[in-house]
């Protein structure tokens, strides 16, 4: 079989891991990821993690995970550092970011520790912006509403989101009540830009008015896709988070998520710069 030649960049701020571009793609190594959270770059760990992890509600790490994981896979010739090419594993660094939020629960204080500070440095959405930004893949924030809202809400269910509540109600939190409400707003739809909140509640009250009735789509029905799939992956570390025996209150839980992504807005925990945040992990 003929293998193509990915071309090799490097990612400012990640000394271990490098972006790869190839037919306008990025990628990065499965080996490298490896070798981030691991320090070796035996691949069977992230491979036997890959193999396990074929359902979005899989639990081992793979919340919001990519149903079409196989298309984001690619194997190419890489450049070596001493001359030559050597064949490389290439995977989606959206899938590259649910290793990393799965590392975080790993027996080894080491590798948690690793995990937790890569998840920290490249933010929520971050690494897959990163490593395209490196290779010059056509990566642009959302330029119109469209990007951001559905023409007409449809009927799914927030799973990941769902879960982080399930886990609220498990530690003692009340469902349908004011606390919840604002909980789950801090924790996800306060994260989306100003002018993306304001939309959905317009949309929601257009529904409710057209429809005069209370039961409209929620705030998760009215986004498209995308914007799901960036919080399902905020509710993957949010589960991580909350998957702990340290467990401190919601609100060291929300300032952590913080420093992934920021929020834009509060509902009840305070807003704080993150970069003046003093948590333990």
């Amino acid at each position: 079989m003929n293998f193509q030649i990915a071309s090799e960049f490097t990612i400012p701020g990640l000394e271990k891991i490098k972006a790869y571009e190839l037919n306008g793609h990025a990628y990065v190594s499965k080996s490298q990821l490896c070798l981030a959270t691991r320090d070796h770059k035996d691949t069977k760990p992230i491979n036997k993690w890959l193999d396990a992890a074929a359902f979005a509600s899989d639990t081992n790490g793979s919340q919001g995970f990519p149903q079409d994981k196989n298309a984001a896979q690619a194997t190419a010739y890489v450049e070596r550092g001493q001359g030559g090419y050597s064949l490389a594993h290439l995977i989606s660094p959206l899938i590259g970011y649910q290793w990393f939020l799965h590392e975080m629960k790993n027996r080894s204080s080491a590798i948690r520790e690793r995990a937790t500070k890569l998840v920290i440095k490249v933010g929520a959405v971050g690494f897959d912006t990163m490593v395209k930004e490196a290779c010059g893949v056509g990566y642009a924030p959302a330029e119109s509403m469209s990007e951001w809202i559905k023409l007409q809400p449809t009927h799914e269910k927030a799973e990941p989101i769902n879960a982080v509540k399930q886990k609220l109600l498990d530690i003692g939190y009340i469902d349908r009540t004011k606390r919840m409400g604002e909980m789950i707003n801090d924790l996800f739809y306060n994260r989306l830009p100003a002018e993306v909140f304001n939309e959905i509640q317009r949309v929601k009250q257009e529904f409710r008015h057209k429809h005069n009735s209370w039961c409209g789509p929620s705030q998760y029905q009215v986004l498209t896709k995308d914007a799901q799939n960036a919080l399902n992956t905020i509710a993957a570390a949010a589960l991580v988070l909350l998957d702990t025996d340290n467990y401190r209150g919601i609100t060291e839980i929300v300032q952590k998520l913080d420093k992934i992504q920021p929020r834009h807005r509060k509902s009840f925990v305070a807003l704080v710069n993150p970069n003046q945040m003093i948590l333990s992990y």
